[in-house]
């Protein structure tokens, strides 16, 4: 199993941090247009933005072996 790592952002404090995820969650998440993210510092979740979810993109296109 693949696991992809990227960034996010805390939205209460803006503190980044790494997360990691399955490809295969992620490529189903983004199917289905909803990719639920979570912070570590405040332990928030909320649905990707359009932004978030191109960056996960480009992390999930860099982890796939070719």
């Amino acid at each position: 199993m693949l696991n992809v790592v990227f960034p996010v952002t805390c939205p209460q404090c803006n503190q980044e941090s790494l997360s990691q995820l399955p490809a295969a969650l992620i490529k189903g998440a983004l199917l289905r247009e909803r990719l639920i993210l979570r912070s570590r510092c405040h332990t928030v979740e909320w649905v990707a933005s359009a932004q978030e979810i191109e960056q996960i993109k480009e992390y999930l296109w860099a982890a796939t072996p070719a």
